[in-house]
This record gives structure tokens, sequence and C-alpha cells, in this order.
């Protein structure tokens, strides 16, 4: 029979000279099962249970971040001190970071990244991203930066100018501003326009060179000029040609004057004479002579040549105000009308050259004829 009990369960003790009874076994396994069933239930040491206790404890729980391995992604951190140091690896999900300070250095992905404060600023230096009155702006410094406001305009500043602004013009198309022009991309056709900044008129373009390689079109009055040496349209090519096109006609006149016109110099100025060209062809029958034979020709010169002080340069012509209606042309005589009438006039002398030619044969023939008959007869009498 056990002589001693322990403190706190009373459970039996036996000393070596007690004699050792089941029952007494018995007992302190009995008494040991309903204390601790008594105390501790399975259900206290759940996660939750725990972190209860703890957090109703009057100690403070340590525990080192080595000894804590996240198996699945931190959903939540409102309960976790502020002052969380340095988190190197695993997902932070729905996070929202209020009054943050410190750094971040990383990859940031999320199908959304909502920063509520107007200002971001990018380490020591004068970077930033800030957003004001609906214009996001992305600063170097405050005076150099790139915006967009709401209504989708990009713009460069520099110098807390605008250097380049890319807006969508009232008729639905892109321009790109800068300085008095901008470029316009149209959205209905494979086109590119010289306008002006506020898209009023067309803009001047100018460069060294200029290369199409397809069609120029010049909307309204259009002018290729060189303001200092010369202005080629050049063909590349053994087989190239150059078109002046037009749908009536192609003048050469004065740089400074359309009133007043200039010389073409080149080895030759066929015209075209194909019948594919004409209609109502017929005959010209009436007689040419008459229509050159009162044409006064005139020594002359050019007003433009006096105006620009050339004096030596005389000439030798017609004045269309004298000419006949049918090769005069505005202000001008048509050279090929012209040169056609003087051909029918060659042809109608050559007519009557030869015409007298045989007139001239027959007079010689008869004369001849006449001669040997005088001989004869002068013979006749001398015997």
């Amino acid at each position: 029979m056990a002589s001693k009990q322990t403190a706190n369960l009373g459970l039996n003790k036996w000393e070596p000279t007690d004699f050792i009874k089941r029952d007494e076994f018995n007992y302190n396994f009995d008494k040991i099962d309903t204390e601790i069933t008594a105390r501790y239930k399975t259900t206290d040491f759940t996660g939750n249970n725990i972190v209860t206790k703890i957090n109703d404890g009057a100690t403070t729980v340590k525990i080192s971040p080595t000894k804590i391995t996240f198996t699945n992604a931190v959903t939540a951190l409102s309960n976790i001190t502020p002052a969380l140091g340095t988190i190197t690896s695993g997902t932070l999900n729905d996070v929202i970071i209020n009054r943050g300070t410190g750094s971040f250095t990383g990859d940031v992905s999320a199908s959304t990244l909502s920063v509520t404060s107007n200002v971001i600023k990018f380490g020591t230096s004068t970077t930033s991203m800030d957003n004001t009155g609906n214009t996001m702006r992305l600063k170097q410094s405050d005076a150099n930066y790139f915006s967009i406001n709401a209504n989708g305009d990009h713009i460069h500043w520099k110098d807390n100018k605008m250097v380049l602004r890319i807006e969508t013009t009232p008729d639905n198309h892109y321009i790109l501003k800068s300085g008095w022009v901008g470029l316009k991309f149209l959205t209905n056709s494979y086109s590119i326009q010289a306008r002006l900044n506020d898209d009023s008129d067309y803009a001047d373009f100018s460069g060294k060179n200029f290369r199409a390689t397809g069609s120029f079109y010049g909307i309204g009055n259009m002018n290729i000029e060189s303001t200092n040496g010369y202005a080629a349209v050049n063909a590349v090519g053994s087989n190239s040609l150059v078109y002046l096109r037009s749908t009536s006609e192609t003048r050469v006149v004065d740089s400074n004057d359309f009133g007043t016109y200039r010389a073409i110099r080149a080895s030759a100025f066929p015209t075209n004479s194909s019948v594919t060209a004409k209609t109502n062809i017929k005959p010209f029958t009436e007689e040419a002579t008459p229509l050159l034979k009162d044409v006064n020709i005139y020594q002359y010169y050019l007003q433009s040549d006096i105006d620009n002080g050339i004096y030596d340069k005389q000439k030798i012509g017609m004045i269309s105000e004298t000419v006949p209606a049918l090769i005069r042309d505005e202000k001008g005589v048509d050279v090929y009308t012209f040169s056609s009438i003087t051909f029918k006039v060659c042809q109608e002398q050559q007519a009557v050259i030869e015409e007298q030619t045989k007139r001239i044969d027959d007079l010689e023939a008869a004369l001849g004829a006449m001669t040997d008959t005088i001989a004869t007869i002068s013979g006749g009498v001398e015997e």
C-alpha cells in the first residue's frame, strides 16, 4: 500500500518498503485522465485558439522570422505591426499601404495598381509622376516633363514651353504640333498633311531632298521653287520620262509675275499631231498666202528684259494683236498653226512655180521654133 501522495494531483507514491497494489495504479491513471480532460481540450490547440490565447496573454511572444514559413499567399496584413522590416519573397495580394515610407525594390505584377497619392517620386532625383487637374505628368523636373490630359492629348514640355503636342482634330484626324506648324495624319486615307498649328490651312514644307514613290499632289495653288540655285525635276533611267500634267495647258512664267512669260530651251519641240488626238478632220482648202501676206514683222525688245536691265536682246517677230485670228492664241502666236500655214503657202508657191516653169518651158520651145523659122526665112532671102 502507497505510503505517500503527490502534492498536486494526490497520486500514489511508494516507498521501498511499501506493498504495491494494482488498484493504486488504476487510481493514478484515472486521476491523470480526469485532470487532463478537465484542464485541456483538443479544440484548444487549433490555430485560432492558440493565437487568441497569445493575444489575451500578458506576455509578448517573439518568434524569429526564420522560423516562419508561409505555405500559401499572405492575404491580410492588417493585424501585423507597421514595422514589417524587409519582405524578400512571397506574394502580397490586395494590399493597401497607407502613409508608407522607405524603399521598394523588385517587380509589381497586378491587374490594377492603385495609388491614391497625387505624387510618386523616384529616388533622390527630381524625377516624379504626378496627377494635377486630371493631367498625368511624367517629370524630369518642374520645367521638363511629358503630360497626358483628360482629352488624351500627349504633350512634351521643355523649359515650361510646349515642344510637341499630339491631339485629335475636330474632324477626327491626328495632328503632331510643334512651333507654328503640325503634321496631320489622316484617318480616312493614306496621307500626311503639313498644316498650320491651328489646322486652319496648309503649311509650307521644305527639305534638301524629297522623293515620292507615287504621286505628289498639291491642293489649291502649289509652287515648286528654289530660293537659291535651280529647281530640277529628274526622271532617272534610260526610259524614264518627265510629265507636266494639266487639264488645260502648261505655262512658263516669271517667278514674280504670272503675266510675264519666260523662254524655254530644249533640243526639240515636237507637237503632238497624231490623228488620235484630233477630231472633225478635213483638208484646209483656203488660200494660205493671203493670210500671211499682210502680216507685218517687227523688231522690238521685251519689256521684261528692259525691266531687268537687259538692253542688247533685240527681237524680230509678230504682234499677236495684228495677226489673223487663226494663228492668234490669247496674247501669243500659235507657232504650230503658223508653221502649218507657212507650209501651205510654200505648197501654193510651189504650184505657182511649177506652173510658171511650165509656161517658161513652153515659151522657150515656142521661141526656139520661131528662131528656127526666122533663120530658115533669112537663109532663103540671102540666096
